[in-house]
């Protein structure tokens, strides 16, 4: 029996926002055709567009307080960065991750 009951409103809010952010990583706008199109996941790569950067950052408003809990930590964003890795690679392979890790002022060599 675990000494805490899993905080499950924190765990549906945090799986339905990562799901808006893998939504919004994985679809583009076809500017020829005025629709949005699927993106290969293994690319996942963050530009310089202007309303996906904007709408991630309304979504990272309301996940990021969610990450101060170490449970939702472990259970939802480490989920996430594995589920990369999983396509194989290693993690200097992965812009998705190099870019997260970059934006938060850590380097690889540091860890190592």
């Amino acid at each position: 029996m675990p000494l805490q009951n899993p905080p499950t409103a924190d765990l549906y809010k945090a799986n339905r926002l990562l799901g808006y952010i893998k939504t919004v990583l994985s679809t583009t706008i076809d500017t020829q055709e005025g629709k949005l199109v699927q993106k290969d996941s293994s690319g996942w790569q963050l530009h310089g567009e202007p309303t996906v950067l904007v709408t991630l950052a309304h979504i990272f408003n309301h996940f990021a307080p969610l990450m101060c809990k170490v449970y939702l930590v472990e259970d939802v964003l480490m989920n996430f960065l594995l589920s990369i890795l999983e396509g194989g690679g290693s993690v200097e392979e992965h812009p998705l991750i190099q870019q997260l890790w970059t934006s938060s002022g850590c380097s690889w060599r540091s860890m190592r």
